[in-house]
């Protein structure tokens, strides 16, 4: 997402870019076999295995999730068991840092020549992503993007994740634009 400001009347006026928004996942970094990865190991740990039709439906419902909150994919793997959808999600955290640790992770062509020219333009460069907290911070720090960026949120920041508008919006915020 693009956020721009026009000057004049906004007819005929020339836009200035503020703000860009990006995704991580996908569209910054390709990891989504780590993610598949850390998702299965996941479900296992809660009896959902390989070979089985529940692993199955479950990696199918994880691949149309793509993009929303861990916890919330794994609430609807799980349905009213809370307690199992937090477990799982604790041992995907675990599963993934420990991934990026031993296989690190390397942003798709042209991503971080594209950061430091849209910054070296005075472009704000925030970044979304459906990862916690947590597990978001450790992929900055892996990727050494920290002085790359103005803004990372994650859906802990702004409350809610994707489909909701929140952390985009958040971030428009968060950037004074």
């Amino acid at each position: 997402m693009v956020v721009e400001q026009r000057d004049g009347d906004g007819v005929g006026s020339t836009p200035h870019t503020k703000l860009v928004c990006l995704d991580l996942a996908g569209t910054t970094v390709g990891d989504s076999a780590m993610v598949e990865r850390a998702f299965a190991e996941a479900i296992a740990t809660q009896g959902i295995v390989p070979g089985t039709g529940a692993y199955a439906r479950a990696m199918v419902h994880v691949h149309r999730s793509r993009g929303r909150p861990e916890l919330d994919i794994f609430r609807a793997i799980f349905p009213g068991n809370e307690a199992q959808a937090q477990a799982a999600n604790l041992t995907f955290q675990r599963a993934y840092a420990g991934v990026i640790e031993r296989s690190g992770l390397i942003p798709l062509p042209g991503t971080v020549e594209a950061l430091e020219k849209l910054r070296g333009v005075g472009i704000k460069v925030a970044l979304l992503s459906s990862f916690n907290r947590n597990t978001l911070s450790r992929i900055l720090d892996v990727l050494e993007w920290t002085d790359k960026l103005d803004l990372a949120l994650s859906p802990e920041d702004a409350g809610r994740g994707r489909p909701w508008p929140d952390m985009i919006l958040t971030e428009i915020g968060r950037a004074h634009v």
